[in-house]
């Protein structure tokens, strides 16, 4: 009985702790779906006015971007290092499948601004809960960059990791600066 348990306390242990590669670019494909949801909810808003349901729809849909966001980076973490070429260029792809997202959520939520601030009894909490959403999404956003960084990607791949940062920062810099 202990033998048991314990095996399968370490057999856990060990799965957290070592990614795949098909792992990561399942994350990375699950952010970029919690993505166009969180775009699908926010562009079914109307122009004008706003409820309370679809208030907690779009807290609901930005909290699923977070999460899914720091699985990515869990599994980038966990991935055997040095990446390979191949592998790089794998999880690149996935993470260049997301940008077209990034940008379509982010203008869409600067255009429906008005929409968010005029939501009964949470109007006024619009531009702070924004704010925070924008801003941890923005950091585990870098982060997730940083992790393919620090797993030894090669040079190429370092400068369309950059790349897709700077353009996915920017992105979400407009959405903070529509929202200050």
């Amino acid at each position: 009985m202990k033998l048991t348990l314990t095996f399968t306390l370490l057999t856990s242990l060990v799965a957290v702790a070592f990614a795949s590669v098909a792992d990561t670019v399942n994350n990375i494909e699950n952010i970029k779906t919690q993505i166009l949801t969180l775009h699908n909810t926010v562009a079914a808003l109307p122009d004008t006015g706003g409820s309370l349901l679809s208030a907690m729809s779009l807290h609901s849909g930005a909290s699923n971007v977070v999460a899914a966001t720091k699985k990515g980076i869990a599994d980038f973490n966990g991935l055997p290092k040095p990446l390979s070429e191949a592998d790089g260029d794998q999880i690149l792809a996935a993470y260049q499948g997301v940008e077209p997202g990034i940008s379509d959520v982010s203008s869409t939520i600067v255009a429906k601004r008005d929409t968010f601030r005029s939501v009964p009894l949470v109007g006024s909490l619009v531009n702070p809960v924004a704010q925070y959403y924008f801003i941890t999404t923005r950091a585990f956003g870098s982060q997730l960059l940083d992790a393919f960084t620090a797993a030894g990607a090669s040079d190429a791949q370092l400068d369309r990791a950059k790349s897709l940062k700077t353009f996915t920062e920017a992105a979400i810099d407009r959405a903070i600066a529509a929202y200050s």
